[in-house]
């Protein structure tokens, strides 16, 4: 099975390579940059960095990944460069140390992150709070989104904390209803930790449908791909 990465992007306003080290020195509360790696100096934890100049095209990603005001998208589009982070995923405990690591470089100027391994992006404030919260709902929110597509519906980014997404065919579903299905679905795998098999049924509540699950390969995306999920996805079909 391929090792699961999770990706993010942080814009900010460092005049070069020089300041970006100095301030996250200064600031991130405990972590190094030397050569392209970022280290925690209490926990010996590294990560992999790279540097890119502005892009005039990262306003317009941040819009469409996440919810930010008309001032913190004119923030991002006056960045001078974006430090892409790149850890070890497969848990909430990797995950969450992705989480301190972004707080720490939003400590040291970030201004925002966007997660490139499931395409969702975040303002500090919400980045902020995730981190400090460590909640596995939180956790959940700031690597999972949901996508709809022609024919289904499907969520991206649960390889970042170690398990399958989901996707649900479109038929006559309302869409909030079937996020909060899959949402429903995915908090209770975290949570619950059950052991699930193909053939078995999923419903909400008592009151409400049943769903046949059925784990399949993810073929949504190639093994390259940032999205890829090497877990598999679980798809539930109506009963």
């Amino acid at each position: 099975m391929l090792e699961s990465k999770i990706i993010f992007g942080i814009p900010g306003f460092w005049k070069d390579r020089t300041d970006i080290v100095k301030t996250i020195a200064e600031k991130s509360g405990g972590y190094l940059f030397l050569g392209g790696i970022l280290s925690r100096t209490d926990t010996k934890d590294f990560f992999d960095v790279e540097i890119y100049g502005h892009d005039k095209q990262l306003k317009e990603a941040f819009s469409y990944a996440g919810s930010f005001s008309s001032e913190q998208l004119g923030a991002i589009e006056k960045h001078s460069c974006t430090l892409y982070v790149i850890g070890k995923g497969g848990s909430i405990e990797d995950a969450n140390k992705m989480l301190d690591v972004g707080l720490a470089l939003l400590n040291a100027g970030g201004i925002a992150v966007k997660v490139e391994s499931s395409g969702v992006a975040h303002t500090v404030e919400n980045w902020t709070s995730a981190a400090q919260a460590k909640e596995i709902h939180n956790t959940f929110r700031s690597f999972v989104t949901f996508v709809g597509e022609e024919e289904f519906y499907y969520s991206c980014g649960m390889h970042c904390l170690g398990y399958p997404d989901v996707v649900v065919l479109k038929d006559d579903y309302n869409p909030s209803e079937v996020v909060k299905l899959m949402e429903t679905f995915l908090l209770y795998n975290l949570y619950e930790k059950p052991v699930l098999k193909s053939g078995e049924t999923f419903s909400i509540d008592i009151n409400s449908p049943y769903y046949i699950l059925n784990h399949k390969p993810c073929t949504y995306f190639e093994e390259e791909h940032p999205f890829y999920n090497p877990y598999g996805v679980w798809e539930l079909k109506k009963k």
